[in-house]
């Protein structure tokens, strides 16, 4: 009996992703929304200043909420470690940009009504669900495979960010079985309503 290779779990949970993202490029749905991105950039480079774009906007708000004293406890513990993600994730598609011969996105002043607590979490909670399903929306459209392994490992943790914020407001933090892609127009103009809200 031939002895099966041993296989670390570093290498095992590489193999995972890349399968993984392999499924989801071949299965894409059909509908690519590539052309949508194209105003930020041509090819990966609009995908990923569209996507720097929003964690502009969630880095913002984070540190926003986090200068307003309107959270305390656990919650402004989980603000201030999100926002910091958000600011790394805004640090790596930066560098991943200018890797794929991109122009970084400017940074626009963000403003957000934060009338209370609780409305200040649902405001998080919503920019972290529409981040989620912008990433998801993209995986698609990449053309390269560095970028897709970029933006899986960061949509995976958006997922958790808006998990975490539902859990805080006493919502369910799963709305079903499969994570659902969202448009690029449908994302941008959630974002939008937000900041302005």
């Amino acid at each position: 009996m031939t002895a099966m290779p041993s296989v670390s779990r570093r290498e095992l949970v590489t193999l995972a992703g890349a399968s993984a993202a392999a499924l989801l490029v071949a299965c894409g749905d059909g509908n690519s929304d590539s052309s949508e991105t194209a105003r930020f950039g041509e090819g990966d480079a609009g995908i990923l200043n569209y996507l720097l774009a929003i964690e502009y906007l969630a880095a913002d708000l984070y540190a926003e909420i986090g200068r307003s004293g309107l959270v305390k406890g656990p919650a402004l513990k989980l603000v201030h470690e999100n926002g910091e993600q958000e600011t790394e994730h805004a640090s790596t598609l930066t560098e991943t940009l200018e890797r794929v011969a991109g122009r970084p996105a400017r940074k626009s002043v963000s403003k957000f009504s934060l009338p209370d607590a609780r409305s200040a979490l649902e405001l998080a909670a919503g920019v972290e669900a529409a981040m989620a399903t912008a990433y998801l929306g993209q995986l698609p459209n990449v053309e390269s495979a560095s970028v897709l392994r970029t933006l899986l490992s960061i949509q995976s943790v958006e997922g958790r960010h808006s998990a975490a914020i539902d859990v805080l407001l006493g919502k369910p933090f799963a709305s079903g079985p499969f994570a659902k892609p969202g448009a690029v127009k449908t994302v941008l103009e959630s974002v939008e309503f937000l900041r302005t809200g």
